[in-house]
């Protein structure tokens, strides 16, 4: 029985590279970013805003997240800061919006993200690569 549970355990290793949570009040965005990701053998739990990200981080043990910025209830640049200033201040954040100004930019890197990507500019190949560094 002592060689079933080790068995066990590497196969659990074997299925998932990371658990990712996305935060996005948009169910297309939601669903896409899934998609390129699960097909990358990443495990991805969805939130719809800012308030439910941060609820389902206290519950779960995320490697990354992906967050939009403007969100209802709490936004990305508030859910940001909030998990800086946590005991999870060192999950990565990757935001992922169309919000493309210096100045856009500027307030998420400042509020603690490690990487701004712009939804118009941003492909496949190039989250992956981003979330990769960071898982």
């Amino acid at each position: 029985s002592k060689n079933l549970s080790l068995v066990q355990i590497k196969k659990e290793e074997d299925k998932v590279r990371g658990k990712i949570l996305i935060a996005d009040d948009s169910l297309t965005t939601r669903v896409q970013i899934k998609r390129i990701l699960e097909l990358e053998g990443f495990e991805v739990e969805l939130a719809y805003d800012g308030q439910d990200a941060y609820e389902k981080l206290i519950n779960n043990n995320f490697q990354c997240l992906i967050s939009d910025i403007e969100m209802p209830r709490m936004d990305g640049i508030q859910l940001v800061k909030k998990i800086k200033d946590s005991k999870w201040k060192s999950l990565p954040v990757i935001l992922l919006t169309s919000l493309s100004s210096p100045e856009h930019v500027k307030a998420g890197l400042d509020a603690g993200a490690e990487t701004y990507l712009i939804k118009s500019k941003f492909n496949r190949n190039d989250l992956l690569q981003i979330v990769k560094r960071y898982i």
